[in-house]
Parts: structure tokens; sequence; C-alpha cells
């Protein structure tokens, strides 16, 4: 087989994912080019995923865990995920894992950016112009390249899963090392839905992060405030030191953002849509889409990926009702959980259920 020669447009999570997946298709390194301004080491972003085996090696992992706390409107509830467990990882120890694997295949990366992106005459080559005055050109460009948040939303179901956490180290043994506060949902303001998570390293080391679903990000304070208070009152008698902080946004829509892939210039990652509409994860799911990229690129007349319409739906259902039931959104991730169980919320969230299992947990 004669591989297409392949550009990424982006060295995030998709990039990434996206180009080892082709390496594992098959393809030979220097038929692929990863191009991305930033070297890729630090700590800047952090993963959570479920997954019945680890998606990277076991010790690239912050945590793994096989208990979920869910917590609201004074309801506990504590769920095994067995047989799945959930994994937590930061991205420095993810970049050096993708990194090595595709220095070993042989896969070209430029470190400058993408600046534009367009279809040579007659239509079978992409042509990348990047920032440092080159150009690349291959037959196909997969673009991860940041979105712009406020074109996405439109006439669709949108939202932003906004947060601020802490890196937490306390002075004497707090933390269940094999459990997860996976959602501690608190009152909110009007049109916003606000959980913690804590996600511990170890007794004494975890994550703590207040996330909220809103159109407007917060000021950075507001979180610290926020989490300050919550440490304080579910730690009380605990001597914690933070020793970092992070902030971000994540786009939550149903909006058809693969449309804009065209035949050869495919938009992946965040830009494809490959976030969950309805839970905003995209880890595990940026690892599947990826490796769907890569079959359909290995085909005779490779067609631009897109989502399970299917699925999409669904998705879309469930969006829709967070936003315009902001005050239920507790009450139904909750009750998800505690009427079907970790394994079977985990298959429908990872669109791995049947059809009928599928309407069966919507309708609970």
């Amino acid at each position: 087989m004669s591989h297409p020669s392949v550009i990424l447009a982006g060295g995030g999570a998709a990039g990434l994912w996206t180009a080892m997946a082709l390496v594992d298709a098959g393809w030979p390194g220097e038929r692929v080019t990863v191009v991305e301004p930033d070297a890729k080491t630090a700590d800047d972003h952090t993963w959570g995923y479920w997954a019945r085996s680890p998606l990277v090696p076991a010790e690239a992992h912050f945590c793994a865990a096989s208990k979920l706390v869910l917590r609201e409107g004074g309801r506990d509830l504590q769920v095994s995920t067995e047989p799945y467990r959930y994994f937590c990882l930061r991205s420095s120890a993810f970049y050096a894992y993708a990194k090595r694997r595709l220095r070993a295949a042989g896969v070209g990366w430029r470190s400058t950016s993408v600046e534009a992106l367009s279809v040579a005459e007659g239509g079978g080559t992409v042509v990348a112009q990047l920032a440092d005055g080159g150009e690349l050109r291959a037959d196909y460009a997969l673009d991860s390249r940041p979105v712009d948040l406020e074109a996405i939303a439109g006439d669709h179901n949108t939202t932003l899963q906004h947060f601020g956490g802490y890196f937490v180290e306390a002075a004497s043994d707090c933390f269940e090392a094999d459990r997860v506060v996976f959602m501690d949902f608190v009152e909110a303001g009007d049109r916003e839905v606000a959980f913690f998570y804590v996600v511990p390293a170890g007794p004494r080391r975890a994550i703590v992060e207040l996330a909220v679903l809103s159109l407007e990000p917060w000021r950075p304070e507001r979180y610290d405030a926020a989490l300050d208070a919550y440490l304080a009152d579910r730690y009380p008698d605990v001597d914690l030191r933070v020793d970092e902080r992070e902030y971000g946004v994540i786009p939550m829509t149903d909006a058809p953002l693969w449309r804009a892939s065209t035949s050869r210039v495919w938009a992946i990652g965040t830009r494809g849509g490959w976030v969950q509409p309805s839970s905003g994860y995209a880890f595990a799911r940026t690892a599947r889409f990826a490796h769907e990229v890569a079959h359909e690129l290995s085909r005779p007349t490779p067609q631009p990926w897109r989502p399970s319409p299917v699925q999409q739906v669904f998705n879309a259902t469930m969006l829709r009702y967070v936003n315009e039931r902001p005050g239920q959104a507790g009450r139904v991730f909750f009750d998800l959980f505690a009427r079907n169980g970790a394994p079977r919320t985990f298959r429908f969230l990872d669109e791995d259920a049947s059809l009928g299992e599928t309407l069966a947990l919507m309708w609970n």
C-alpha cells in the first residue's frame, strides 16, 4: 500500500494521538509531519478518562482508581467502576510518551505553526503556509488548531466547562488513593452548574478542582475563593499546602464542527467536535476518533471523518437538557450512576452501549 502523506496542523492531544494512530496503522514516519510551535514538555493540561485498561503506560498516570463518589442535594453515592478504572494523567507525561513513540517511528516535527491551509490547483495536494516562512505540501492535512469559541455557538446547544484547580499536599493522610470524588455538586449562580472533584495521587496529594458549566468563565480569584471554602469545609482539620494552580476552558457544543472539513483538509480535535458535548470528556474519545481517522485514510477513497449521527443526537439531547434545566443537572448525573451503575453509565458516555441500552438509560 502507498500511504498518503499527512500534515498534522497542531501537536496537542488530538494531533499526537492521530499521529500515533497513523503509525499504528502502518504509516512510514516520513509520510507524517507534525507542525507545532510549542516544545510540549509542560504540564498545561490534566486529563481524566475511564477505560478497562490504560491508554498510555501505567507509570504515566497520576491516579488509577476503582471507586467513584458522587454527591448531590445531600445525597452521597459510592460506586465501583469495575471492570473499568478511572485514570488521570498530567500532560507532560503524555507528551513525553507520544513524542518518544513518534521519534522512534521517524515522524517529522516542525517547530513552527501553520498559518494557512489551502488546496493546490488541481485539488490533489494540500499546501500549508508556515509561520517561519516555509511551506509544506501533502496529500492530506488534519487540522487541530485552536477554534474560535465565540463562533461555535450560533443556533446550537453550547456551553463552556471552565475550571480552576489546586494541586494540594497534605501534612497528614486524608485522601483515599483508590477513590475519586467524581462529582460533588454545589449551588451555583443563575444558569450555572458547578461541581468539585478530588483526584488523589496518594494519601497526601491530590488534585482538587471546581468545574462550572456556563457561557462566561470566571476570574481566577473566584475559583480560588470557592476552592479555599471547599477545602476548609471538606478537610477542616487537615493542613493543606497548594503547590500548583491550573485554570482552563473546554467548549461543549452539539454544533457540527466537522462540517468544516473538506476532502483534503479534515478538522480534528476540538476543532472537529471531538470533545463530548454531554460531558466535556475528550481524552479517550480523542484516542478512539484518531484511530477512526487513520482507518479512513487507509481506504482507497477516504471521506472526511464525522461522528455517529445517532450518538450525536443523544449527546445533543443531554446537553440541551443541562442548558435548559441547570438546576436539575446534578440530579440527572447522580441518578444516572445510582440507577445504572458505573460500568453501564461509562458505556453510555463512551458511546459504546447498544441502542436499546442507550434508550433505556436515557429514559431513566
